[in-house]
């Protein structure tokens, strides 16, 4: 099927207010609020004020001295958003998720921890009246990660504190004693003599499957280290003050979680060389897939980890729950059967975006299901704003069944350029990427493809944006799109028994390879199955 989608520019409506800022501060009053005002303060104030900074991790100079780590894009995920009481008045704690999750082993425990449970964003307003962010990441030594009820015993481990690109604010560590001290960035610094240091990795894996051999199961890799070094320093030389960033700031004892791992759901165990799991601490108490001791740990697409073979939610196992979940909601489910309905009747193409209510939501406006009066092609709007909505996504009917097309995964590309989501920062922008897909609403089903790999789509986008060409006969057509109909037609002449549909999948998943997930329901359901080609033809993911 050839196809072209194009985005209508939507302008922006703007909401001019005067901010007093100093640098990347903002003075606020420290009175007590209601939780859900201080919230959304904060919000405000770090998407403004801290996610709009300049990208340094596109500074090389800066860039070499980071680990996988501090590189890793991320997001704040403020539904999950709650307050803390801290030394110096209350603080907005913020759960972060990671576009791919890094896990830590601690060290004689033989678990491995994901980073989005141990790492959060803190937002409080210091002494001096000034709002302030950090990124604070928790790792226990294998003594109280070990040890029974854990939760309720003090805090063992290191800390590092950073800004929101991952530049050093300070770390410490929490030592067996009940001591707190500096960790200190490498042996020989604060002219503290050498042999009153020790230094250690702190090891960062990433974790997966390969898609060649699957039998392996989750394979895990070291991607990156901490050099951790820390001294307890004699009586003449005693250690660096605790408050390294000049006063004002939460004590050490803000730091830790408040109740680190309410059995079992902190750890995940993992397959791979040298991580196994070994559950400790709670071995009397079920985890969310029902097994005793086990690891695995609710999110937000629901029980992953441990026993359930799903590593996160930008797993295809983990993500097509939260693909079905949102497809069965009122009023999506609603607007594709209307789309069906409209589209069988015409032979148009009807379709409709999914816009949120809110920017951070999960509620969908309804919105108007309507035509460009073509059987080839359907024309997305997108937003960004809180009257028409917040664009993640569209949905419209294939009269012949197809696949979603080449057109339909390079629009949600072509979104990033927005001048409403751009505007917004890069906690909208990561807000979108997590969730933007396409549906292609069919009689033998709905499709719906999201974005695995937005570098990899990139390059897809710029080719297919590049394939314009005007035929003999004066219409305007796109290599790619004829590209995606040749490799159809050869799948349906290799396998005589698949279906055109099928074709369509096969094709659209050959050109974009790893770029995209894909995934189909069947005709009049909202459970979704990840596809896969396997021996040259499409096959479903296996899902526990």
């Amino acid at each position: 099927m050839k196809k072209k989608l194009q985005m209508r520019r939507v302008h922006s409506i703007v909401l001019l207010l005067l901010i007093i800022i100093s640098a990347c501060r903002k003075e606020v009053d420290n009175n007590t609020v209601d939780p859900s005002s201080l919230i959304d303060r904060s919000r405000t104030y770090f998407e403004r004020e801290v996610a709009t900074k300049e990208d340094n991790r596109q500074m090389a100079a800066q860039n070499s001295k980071k680990n996988n780590r501090q590189l890793m894009m991320k997001s704040a995920v403020w539904k999950d958003a709650f307050i803390k009481k801290i030394s110096i008045g209350e603080a907005v704690i913020v759960p972060l998720k990671y576009k791919q999750d890094l896990f830590t082993e601690i060290n004689g425990a033989k678990e491995v921890l994901p980073l989005s449970k141990i790492s959060y964003l803190i937002i409080y307003t210091d002494r001096q009246r000034v709002m302030k962010s950090e990124v604070v990441t928790w790792v226990p030594n294998s003594d109280y990660w070990q040890a029974k009820e854990r939760w309720k015993k003090p805090f063992q481990g290191v800390i590092f504190v950073e800004d929101w690109f991952g530049n050093k604010i300070k770390g410490l560590s929490y030592n067996s004693n009940g001591s707190i001290t500096n960790l200190i960035n490498k042996a020989g610094e604060n002219t503290i003599s050498v042999v009153d240091i020790t230094c250690w990795n702190v090891p960062w894996y990433t974790c997966g499957t390969v898609p060649t051999y699957p039998e392996l199961g989750t394979v895990c890799n070291i991607g990156g280290y901490d050099l951790v070094c820390t001294t307890t320093g004699f009586d003449d030389n005693p250690p660096p003050p605790l408050d390294e960033t000049g006063g004002g700031g939460p004590a050490p004892g803000d730091y830790p979680p408040s109740e680190p791992d309410p059995c079992g759901g902190i750890g995940v165990s993992q397959k791979g060389d040298n991580i196994s799991g070994v559950p400790s601490g709670c071995d009397d108490k079920p985890d969310c897939a029902g097994v005793i001791g086990g690891n695995a740990y609710l999110s937000d697409c629901g029980c992953i980890g441990g026993t359930t073979d799903i590593l996160n939610c930008e797993d295809p196992c983990g993500e097509k729950r939260k693909i079905s979940n949102e497809a069965s909601s009122t009023v999506l489910n609603a607007q594709n059967l209307q789309i069906l309905t409209n589209t069988q009747a015409t032979g148009k193409e009807y379709g409709t975006e999914r816009n949120l209510t809110t920017a951070f939501g999960n509620t969908y406006f309804n919105t108007l299901i309507r035509t460009d009066g073509q059987s080839g092609s359907f024309t997305p709007n997108f937003s960004w704003n809180s009257t028409s909505g917040y664009t993640i996504g569209a949905s419209h009917g294939h009269p012949r069944g197809a696949a979603p097309s080449p057109a339909d995964a390079s629009w949600l590309y072509s979104n990033l350029s927005n001048p409403e989501l751009t505007s917004a920062g890069i906690g909208s922008i990561n807000h979108y990427k997590s969730n933007a897909s396409v549906t292609a609403v069919t009689s033998t089903g709905n499709y719906v493809v999201t974005v695995n790999d937005w570098s990899a789509l990139q390059v897809q986008n710029n080719a297919y944006n590049s394939s314009f060409y005007t035929d003999g006969n004066g219409k305007n057509q796109n290599y790619m799109n004829d590209n995606y109909g040749a490799i159809g037609n050869l799948y349906l002449s290799q396998n005589t028994l698949a279906s055109p549909q099928e074709a369509s999948a096969y094709a659209l998943m050959a050109i974009f390879g790893n770029a995209i997930h894909l995934y189909k329901a069947s005709a009049g359901s909202t459970s979704y199955v990840p596809l896969k080609i396997t021996n040259g033809r499409v096959a479903t993911r296996p899902c526990p």
